[in-house]
């Protein structure tokens, strides 16, 4: 089962490869017994999305999600840049420039994307990132996992979308080994974002802070650094892959097996 833990007042869905994966590959081989029967109308019970009580209720549908995606470079940073920007515009709706928010950061060698958009857009955002990575020759990055994704959000982090090439502090020393299970590391870095927002996002003055967003260098210490993305990249750990996303989030299965492994809700405020 997934892990969810405390992102500090917020729960985080951490992607474990192992859990989904399992429940994917029993899906279907289940007995046909009450009791059986009865623990999976629970975990339905539990998986409905939060937008199905809001329609319920009456209450607004929250459509956003959250994802963070980390990856290794395999080009310049600008070929990166310029990669991920075209790709942003393929996916955006048309004079929908704000369909996209968050945080490109490229270091030395690694990427990360944390990026807030529709639900719908973000699932042909990440088929488009998948076929990219098996037809283009010369893909500029490689190794992509994600480390958690975020569904029915009501409140975005950030209100643009910015990428920044930084050299930040090298972590001397640093061993992610030692800081506890991959879903404390994952979840610590989630924070770490809701900070940084909630610090930008308290500047008054508009042209001020979209400096401040701009030039990130500054909150260098919310920021994961270079080696940190490639110990958390390393294949030591669990974490999904693109290819497992895709098996999870886009293979022809059953609406029921696709609610059962992938449609439970974290409300994130």
């Amino acid at each position: 089962m997934n892990e969810s833990v405390d992102g500090g007042s917020q729960p985080v869905q951490v992607l474990r490869r192992d859990s989904y994966l399992s429940q994917s590959e029993s899906a279907g081989q289940i007995d046909n017994t009450s009791q059986q029967q009865q623990q999976q109308q629970q975990q339905e019970d539990e998986l409905i999305p939060l937008s199905y009580y809001n329609m319920k209720q009456d209450e607004p549908i929250y459509t956003k999600a959250r994802i963070i995606i980390t990856a290794n470079l395999q080009a310049d940073s600008n070929e990166v840049i310029t990669y991920i920007e075209e790709l942003n515009q393929s996916i955006l709706r048309q004079d929908e420039e704000d369909d996209f928010t968050g945080i490109l950061l490229l270091q030395s060698n690694t990427m990360l994307n944390l990026l807030e958009t529709d639900s719908e857009l973000l699932e042909n955002y990440m088929k488009q990132l998948y076929y990219d990575s098996k037809d283009m020759e010369n893909f500029p990055i490689s190794n992509i996992k994600i480390l958690l994704i975020c569904d029915d959000i009501r409140n975005i982090l950030f209100t643009s979308y910015t990428s920044q090439v930084l050299e930040l502090p090298e972590e001397k020393g640093v061993d992610i080994n030692s800081e506890g299970s991959i879903s404390d590391i994952v979840t610590q870095i989630y924070q770490n974002f809701t900070d940084l927002s909630a610090k930008i996002n308290a500047i008054e003055d508009e042209e001020k802070r979209n400096d401040e967003f701009n030039n990130l260098i500054n909150y260098s210490t919310f920021l994961p650094s270079n080696n940190r993305i490639n110990q958390i990249n390393d294949d030591t750990y669990d974490i999904l892959n693109i290819q497992d996303y895709m098996d999870i989030y886009c293979s022809p299965l059953s609406s029921k097996t696709l609610s059962d492994i992938t449609k439970k809700s974290f409300n994130l405020y």
